[in-house]
């Protein structure tokens, strides 16, 4: 039914995906998987990228176009490339996603009389942005900038409630045009990838393995959890702990594992094409965020039945994890609790398997895209005929 309407009042959309790259992180699948899903009766989709860098394949009938951005003196040239894009008229619907674009596209439409109807989806709790941002003036302009995206706008799409109540913390006026969606996630594809052998060396087969999956900086709170890790080993626990990731703290965390004593405990896994064959060999997922928008990675464990121990930070992880009942919810920053919750589930096989269980039932009765990608699709089409 709203297929042949949607031919009859407008024809296809052309949709522009405007992000950074596709490659190693959450909102970066996340385009990469739109650009893929969306049904191309009702759908063409085009993506544009700061940087090609492609780790997250696309379907081929999706044209890449290079904003050609390698530093922030590329700015310029970015806005001037975006503008030729959207001032060309094929396009219906531009899409940004993550902060950086988001401002970029903001900037872009200062340029434009008439500019497609904009998008900007919030992949984090946008309350939370900055907050440890050192410069005043580099956090004072962001802030600003952050403002006009979310006053400027023509609609909003964010993946948790949490990032939700953050935005209108910020613009109140922005409530009738944010929509609330779910990271959409692949369970056939998890689930049968999550059984290929795993390609780590695990150098302690026998021990209780705890995972996470993250960019490796200091938001992500890995250093702590490397402290707690080595706590309870020195308390008698036998843990191993693997971290996928890549990040600007790299070198810092395996620095300070090798001088907790317990780099032969970590292994330091980088960027892994399949962190599900990792995950399903695991005991349980680890998450110490200060912030967060909704975490695929949690999200993809507890499909995959792993317990989890988590920060309950503002946004997301609350919304993925019911506490007591698929994992442990912990405060932020809160080392004691952490190593209270995770000493909890390493010594209790029933109670990791008991909500294991929940977990999986849990995630894929709220993630599970074939019924996301319906409300994405919607939320698109009733954003074009808005217009």
């Amino acid at each position: 039914m709203m297929e042949a309407s949607l031919k009859k009042d407008f024809g296809k959309i052309h949709l522009l995906i405007v992000c950074t790259t596709l490659s190693h992180g959450g909102a970066e699948r996340d385009a990469s998987n739109f650009a893929n899903l969306l049904d191309r009766q009702l759908f063409d989709v085009d993506i544009a990228l700061m940087r090609v860098i492609i780790d997250y394949p696309v379907r081929d009938d999706v044209t890449i176009h290079d904003l050609g951005k390698q530093s922030m003196l590329d700015n310029l040239k970015a806005i001037w490339r975006l503008r030729k894009l959207a001032s060309s008229n094929q396009y219906n619907l531009v899409l940004s996603s993550l902060t950086t674009t988001n401002f970029l596209t903001f900037l872009t439409t200062l340029t434009l009389r008439k500019f497609p109807f904009w998008i900007a989806r919030l992949d984090s709790d946008p309350s939370q942005l900055y907050t440890q941002e050192s410069r005043f003036i580099r956090n004072m302009i962001k802030r600003l900038l952050q403002f006009f995206v979310l006053h400027h706008a023509d609609a909003l799409l964010t993946n948790s409630y949490g990032s939700k109540e953050g935005a209108l913390q910020i613009v109140p006026q922005c409530k009738e045009r944010l929509t609330v969606i779910y990271n959409p996630v692949n369970l056939e594809s998890i689930t049968r990838r999550s059984t290929e052998p795993s390609r780590l060396d695990r150098q302690r087969p026998n021990s209780i393995t705890l995972i996470t999956a993250a960019r490796l900086e200091s938001s992500k709170g890995i250093a702590m959890v490397l402290e707690v890790i080595a706590e309870l080993i020195q308390s008698g626990l036998d843990l191993y702990y693997i971290v996928c990731g890549t990040g600007p703290q790299y070198k810092h965390l395996n620095s300070l594992s090798n001088k907790l004593g317990i780099s032969d405990r970590v292994t330091f896994a980088g960027f892994v094409k399949n962190p599900y064959a990792e995950m399903s060999k695991a005991d349980i997922y680890v998450l110490a965020s200060v912030k967060e928008g909704l975490p695929n990675a949690l999200i993809e464990s507890q499909v995959l039945g792993l317990p989890a121990v988590a920060t309950d930070c503002r946004s997301g992880p609350s919304e993925v994890i019911k506490h007591g009942h698929t994992g442990l919810l912990v405060p932020v920053n809160d080392q004691t609790a952490m190593a209270a919750a995770i000493s909890k589930l390493a010594n209790s096989q029933e109670l990791r398997e008991q909500y294991g269980k929940a977990a999986t039932h849990r995630a894929r009765a709220m993630f599970d895209q074939k019924k996301l990608m319906v409300e994405i699709q919607n939320f698109l089409v009733s954003s074009r005929s808005s217009r």
